[in-house]
């Protein structure tokens, strides 16, 4: 059942869009999964009052929701570098007005939500990366998410968390490695930064082509891994995003390329550069970078210059080394992988890792994350 059920997710996931399934061995894209399509639930429309903590757990009614946790670690001991990711995604498969009334509305079998789980594990000096996903339906307690405290899990795998701006814990257990860590806010004062207009992040000119979205961009992070058959104790910094939706992607887009940095000088910066079918950038790109007083500048597509410098050599193309430039902040950075196959290889597909941020002299200047979608 395990193996059956990605690809009746997958099925599910295509019926949802308004796009023909892309066949495919290595699953379907992640831009197809989150694209067009959702008309018929409710929209993103406009700004909205975020209230912590209730905003942490779930918004039913909304075709897509995600947490996604990600951070950089130091083994104690050894030095070694490990990259890890979590990320949790609730589906509507149908809008709330279209559901069919049970027969037996109190069936604890009933679930009108479908769960997907990632996680990864990026051992920088053993040179791999580790995935696994997970599926659940939203009955039975098999998965789900409830507030005070937050809990957001499928199965065993889960983000929970107290108060309205953490302390959390993330918990991973998969077939070849594991982690359990320990999150906070490295700044207790420092409110969630509130992505695009007040948390309102527009993917396309259409009504409704947004998200809501918030981030805790720099957290402290504290734990166990197990990977390779070790066992390590880790510390650095993770990085927690929140997003729901009805329309994540304007349909004339292809795919993004996301960014998520925490700089050596404190600062922390968040930027996605959105595509059209020919691979070139959309002006609804945007981001934001805080200094390390949590003083925030609103970045725009006018305000970024990304551009490619080496790509995966087999399968989908994925921009392994990029150009960073914000000539507005005097910023030039390069942005390495820190291992080349990253790609998440599930039912699925995306590439996510580990990167680097090195200045024109080659100094590593920061660390984080980096998302995307296939090149054509």
């Amino acid at each position: 059942m395990r193996k059956l059920f990605p690809v009746i997710f997958a099925a599910l996931l295509a019926a949802c869009s308004a796009e023909e399934p892309q066949e495919s061995a290595g699953g379907i894209p992640l831009q197809q999964a989150l694209g067009a399509g959702g008309a018929e639930y409710r929209q993103v429309i406009s700004p909205r009052d975020f209230v912590f903590p209730r905003d942490h757990a779930a918004h039913d009614g909304f075709r897509t929701e995600w947490w996604h946790l990600i951070g950089t670690l130091q083994a104690e001991n050894s030095g070694e570098n490990f990259g890890f990711q979590l990320s949790l995604f609730r589906i509507a498969p149908s809008p709330p007005q279209k559901e069919t009334p049970p027969k037996n509305p109190r069936s604890n079998w009933r679930a009108t939500h479908i769960w997907m789980a990632h996680a990864a594990l990026t051992d920088a000096r053993g040179r791999r990366h580790y995935a696994d996903e997970r599926f659940a339906r939203e009955a039975l307690g098999l998965a789900g998410a409830t507030s005070q405290p937050l809990s957001v899990r499928v199965g065993d795998w889960e983000i929970s968390a107290r108060g309205e701006n953490f302390p959390g814990r993330a918990r991973v257990v998969a077939e070849d490695f594991s982690f359990d860590l320990s999150f906070a806010p490295q700044n207790k004062n420092r409110a969630p930064t509130l992505q695009g207009d007040a948390g309102l992040s527009k993917k396309g000119a259409a009504p409704g082509e947004a998200s809501y979205y918030y981030s805790l961009m720099r957290l402290s992070a504290s734990g166990e891994l197990q990977a390779g058959g070790k066992t390590f104790r880790a510390s650095g910094l993770a990085w927690l995003d929140r997003e729901w939706s009805s329309k994540p992607l304007a349909a004339g887009l292809s795919g993004w390329d996301w960014f998520a940095l925490h700089l050596n000088d404190g600062a922390d910066l968040m930027f996605y550069q959105l595509r059209d079918g020919d691979g070139n950038p959309d002006s609804h790109s945007a981001g934001v970078i805080a200094n390390a007083d949590g003083a925030e500048t609103r970045l725009t597509s006018r305000d970024v210059v990304l551009r490619p410098l080496r790509f995966s050599k087999t399968g989908e193309r994925y921009p392994l080394t990029w150009e960073m430039q914000i000539p507005s902040l005097q910023k030039n950075w390069t942005i390495h992988a820190v291992l080349d196959d990253q790609k998440m290889d599930v039912s699925v597909r995306y590439w996510e890792g580990m990167v680097e941020v090195k200045n024109a002299s080659g100094k590593v200047v920061g660390r984080g994350y980096m998302e995307m979608t296939g090149y054509e």
